[in-house]
């Protein structure tokens, strides 16, 4: 029986060179990677640096197996190459929707038959535009501070907290069209009678009190316009964190005197776009000079004008993105992150039971807001709002957070309204989201967090019935 070829050395030779190639661009990859989450900390914390460290961990073992000699260079190689196509053909699987992806919005609509608008925002705005009508972007400060380091000579001075005034706004399409609202003059969800309604209330938070993706007499203040007696003021803001909605509770809530604040917290994401915040050196200072003021109550003529710049910025880089060759590089940049396969997997931005350093931030703000409430005869009260993952037995991510705010809170005697035992109780909980996917609430999931905050004030209403003689 005669023995089998060894492989020649100039086969191995040639091998070891593949294999030194291979590691090579697998090593560039994760550099990549790494520089990528170093650049982005700023805007995403700690989901960044632990994704940072996991890259340099990649980077210094594909380093270390590029010094390897020999066979055992080549069998790293094999190994590293069974790991990537492993990894990559499971990427390829979650970008086509072939795992753990979320079913496509339109297309689950037309399955049931229900109509969907398939456009852009953009689109919706050109076709508006094309038809002689204005129409603008709700306001979101989550790339205002980009665009202050590139035009600091028009964005520096002054930080909006409003959107543009008296001005047809859209809002997400999470159920099949496009949400509208005219924005009031100062830049908000309200109606001009709401304005007009003697005031018992205002909303603090984020596009959940915004109410993004419904109509304004079906979101949060809506359903409060019709179920309790009193005006309602909607400060809430699209991508906005605790320091900005301090800041707005300021300029806007604090010369109303209103006898209830609401402060909405959302789980999900409040907390990271606190870092950011707190890093500004004008936002801050909301938090650290309780009497600081930009008067922005006297100053929208000139918060319109550096809003129209700041809209056809975002324009232009909407368009630019919109390109073949843009969107060519950006997908590419997501395929090598392994975006889709993180998502289909459900990693989320930060890691369960991990402490965070702004959760501190928050709890300040809050002790803050309590104590400006306080200062005019108001009171005030913290409504906390799940994250969707609760409704749709996900594993939740914010167990940790949530315990600690929640302790904050009943040391404040700070009232709370929690949303959550509610949400985790439906039978049908995706009866609350539109399209029962996860998302923002659809109408009848606002109308469930204002049905939990009539009944706290009607009962208080009868508590002060029976206390008095």
């Amino acid at each position: 029986m005669t023995a089998p070829h060894a492989p020649s050395s100039e086969f191995l030779r040639k091998l070891n060179r593949v294999a030194f190639g291979f590691l090579l661009l697998l090593n560039l990859a994760a550099l990549y990677q790494l520089i990528y989450c170093l650049t982005h900390v700023g805007r995403m914390g700690e989901y960044f640096l632990n994704n940072a460290g996991l890259s340099l961990a990649l980077c210094l073992l594909l380093l270390w197996g590029i010094r390897l000699r020999g066979e055992r260079r080549i069998q790293f190689f094999f190994a590293a190459l069974i790991g990537t196509l492993f990894v990559y053909t499971a990427e390829g699987l979650a970008l086509t929707g072939k795992l753990g992806a979320q079913p496509n919005r339109a297309e689950l609509a037309a399955k049931r038959g229900q109509p969907y608008d398939a456009r852009t925002p953009l689109q919706v705005i050109d076709d508006a535009r094309l038809e002689g009508d204005a129409l603008s972007f709700a306001f979101s400060p989550s790339e205002w501070f980009d665009y202050r380091r590139l035009e600091p000579e028009t964005f520096a001075n002054i930080f909006p907290l409003g959107g543009l005034s008296n001005t047809p706004t859209l809002l997400c399409n999470e159920g099949g069209e496009y949400a509208l609202f005219t924005a009031d003059a100062q830049g908000f969800n309200n109606g001009e009678a709401d304005l007009a309604a003697p005031l018992a209330r205002v909303l603090i938070g984020d596009s959940f009190t915004m109410g993004d993706c419904v109509a304004p007499e079906q979101n949060i203040a809506g359903h409060l316009r019709a179920a309790l007696p009193g005006g309602v003021r909607n400060f809430g803001v699209r991508g906005s964190g605790p320091l900005f909605q301090l800041a707005a509770l300021s300029e806007y809530a604090a010369p109303l005197r209103p006898k209830r604040v609401y402060w909405l917290y959302y789980e999900a994401n409040d907390l990271d776009d606190l870092p950011r915040e707190m890093a500004d050196a004008l936002l801050i200072r909301y938090l650290r000079e309780p009497g600081f003021s930009q008067n922005l109550r006297d100053r929208q003529e000139e918060i319109d004008g550096v809003l129209g710049r700041f809209f056809a910025l975002s324009e232009e880089k909407i368009r630019s993105r919109a390109q073949p060759q843009s969107k060519g590089l950006k997908q590419v940049g997501k395929f090598l992150r392994l975006t889709a396969l993180k998502q289909a997997l459900g990693i989320r931005l930060f890691p369960p039971e991990a402490p965070m350093a702004p959760e501190e931030g928050l709890i300040e703000i809050l002790q803050a807001a309590q104590q400006r409430t306080a200062a005019w005869g108001g009171e005030m009260i913290l409504v906390y709002l799940p994250s969707a993952e609760r409704a749709f037995d996900q594993t939740p991510s914010h167990d940790y957070h949530r315990a600690r705010l929640l302790q904050a809170a009943q040391a404040m005697a700070l009232t709370v309204l929690d949303f959550t035992p509610q949400l985790q109780q439906e039978t049908e909980p995706e009866r609350l989201f539109p399209l029962g996917l996860p998302g923002h609430f659809n109408g009848q999931g606002y109308a469930a967090v204002a049905q939990m905050i009539a009944a706290y004030e009607k009962r208080q209403v009868g508590q002060t019935a029976q206390a008095a003689p």
